[in-house]
């Protein structure tokens, strides 16, 4: 194991949410420097969540949840000071 090296130690988890409630994923890495950016997807390619959302690029992605997001997945892309990327599991959003 490399001290400081880039790792993603805890993956987000599927969550459920009330139409209009809030839900939130959120995942725990390791390293230096680390940037997040959050990703979903909604029809077989993912995308990244729109700077709209202000916590699309931290940790911990929170947004309101629409009836149309359920079934939409959710994936956190991670990157350190070196340029080295990680990308968590997906996890699912049921709204209902």
């Amino acid at each position: 194991t490399v001290t400081g090296a880039l790792a993603i130690t805890a993956q987000p988890g599927s969550a459920s949410a009330s139409p209009g409630s809030t839900a939130s994923f959120s995942i725990t890495a390791t390293g230096t420097g680390l940037t997040y950016q959050w990703q979903y997807n909604a029809s077989g390619s993912w995308k990244n969540v729109g700077t709209s959302i202000p916590s699309a690029k931290t940790s911990s992605l929170s947004f309101t949840a629409l009836a149309k997001y359920s079934g939409y997945q959710y994936r956190c892309i991670v990157t350190d000071a070196t340029g080295a990327k990680a990308t968590s599991q997906g996890a699912v959003l049921t709204v209902g």
